[in-house]
């Protein structure tokens, strides 16, 4: 298993894919990242004072998968995604989603 960020990055008064986190079965990274998407989303019904956007997101995968992101899908929204690292050496208990057990 290996951990893939990556940026999402949208132009001013695009907004987020929130469905695109289901989709491609990923999460914002940081504590800040979920913050920005949360104020972001207010921010939405005012749009005059949005400008561009990005945030990081990650997945886990298995370590040979090529293509962790559905990258076609996630521009048909408007927004771009690039990969930015790939970390190999991940502990077991990092990374687990609710659904998830330690070790599957």
């Amino acid at each position: 298993m290996k951990i893939v960020k990556a940026v999402v990055y949208g132009k001013k008064h695009t907004e987020f894919p929130l469905d695109m986190l289901r989709y491609d079965r990923c999460c914002t990274y940081r504590e800040a990242d979920s913050s920005f998407l949360k104020r972001m989303l207010q921010v939405f019904t005012d749009r005059s004072d949005t400008r561009g956007w990005r945030i990081v997101v990650c997945k886990r995968v298995d370590a040979n998968e090529k293509q962790p992101f559905t990258t076609k899908r996630w521009e048909s929204f408007g927004v771009n995604i690039k990969i930015l690292e790939e970390i190999d050496a991940v502990p077991q208990s990092e990374f687990v989603h609710p659904h998830q057990k330690v070790g599957s």
